[in-house]
């Protein structure tokens, strides 16, 4: 039975009396139902594919909108993973993070234990290796003949396998791969389909990495390249809330540079460092319970001790250095 030019089926007409020949007006009677029961059948696998393309629509449309709520990078990539698998209904899925001719690093993953992420892949290795050497999607139906895996891989049950590059900033930035350990013909419509959502997986990534390097930017100062007062502050509150669950003591170094435009001195920052921390051991009060009203108005319960260097020759920086101690 023929659709489109190609055999897609074979119907057989049999009898288990030997005495009924089949003569020539039954086998035009054969092939004229065997016409008709083949259009009967490209009209279901017709409205079959239709179903199918506008169910995956659907589900690209929702991946898009999941992909973007969240502008955390490892949040990013999770839901990457979630409905790739979700909608090819693959057995699982990996998120690699490199450049072209570079180590891939698993870096989220769908299916796999815990322990594997962090693997490295060197390029070339496996499929996704492969995806990222070429910066093309690829597919295989027999990955462990093509792929060869290590036996100590996660990879080792896969049958079938496609991954596309992800593509952010004008350059390849990583792959995405799905694996299926049961047996699933993949086709040139399913990675054409993976290339659309590794397309809208690219630019989550993209709006992620964007979203960190402006918030990492507000919270550094831009002449040093350390933390501002801002972010200073947050961090100082959070560290003093921990204390307060934990009930130890808090320790906080400042250290004052001159001349910071120039390189400073690692050694002259750790000996400010060092003559100020042993001070800070034995200021204060013994520790005591640790309550809440002690750590929230840490201002007036610190102690402080501001420990001035040497001037050093004009060659050299100063560094000026305090503690405080919250109990």
């Amino acid at each position: 039975m023929r659709t489109r030019d190609a055999t897609g089926h074979v119907l057989v007409f049999a009898d288990s009396d030997p005495s009924q020949a089949i003569r020539g007006e039954h086998a035009k009677l054969a092939a004229g139902f065997a016409a008709a029961a083949a259009g009967g059948l490209a009209q279901l696998r017709l409205v079959e594919e239709q179903a199918a393309r506008t169910a995956q629509q659907a589900a690209l449309a929702r991946a898009a909108k999941t992909l973007n709520e969240t502008l955390d990078i490892p949040a990013v990539l999770g839901s990457i993973c979630s409905e790739a698998c979700t909608i090819f209904g693959g057995d699982m899925a990996a998120a690699y993070i490199g450049e072209r001719d570079s180590a891939l690093i698993m870096e989220s993953s769908v299916g796999l234990a815990e322990r594997y992420i962090g693997l490295s892949i060197a390029p070339g290795e496996g499929l996704a290796g492969r995806v990222a050497l070429a910066d093309q999607a690829m597919l295989t139906n027999d990955y462990q003949r093509i792929a060869r895996p290590r036996t100590d891989s996660p990879f080792t049950k896969v049958q079938s396998c496609m991954g596309v590059p992800m593509r952010w900033d004008g350059a390849l930035r990583g792959v995405l791969s799905i694996g299926f350990t049961c047996a699933r013909f993949l086709t040139a419509q399913d990675l054409a389909l993976l290339e659309t959502f590794g397309e809208i997986a690219g630019a989550a990534c993209r709006n992620a990495s964007t979203a960190a390097g402006l918030a990492l930017a507000a919270r550094t100062d831009g002449l040093t390249g350390c933390l501002n007062h801002a972010a200073l502050q947050e961090a100082l509150t959070r560290e003093i809330q921990r204390a307060e669950r934990s009930a130890q003591d808090l320790s906080v170094i400042l250290l004052d540079l001159d001349d910071s435009s120039r390189s400073t001195s690692a050694r002259a920052i750790w000996s400010a460092t060092r003559s100020c921390a042993a001070p800070a051991r034995r200021c204060g009060s013994p520790r005591g319970p640790t309550t809440s009203s002690r750590v929230t108005a840490a201002t007036s319960s610190r102690s402080s001790r501001s420990t001035p260097t040497r001037t050093p020759p004009s060659s050299s920086p100063r560094v000026r250095s305090s503690v405080s101690v919250w109990r």
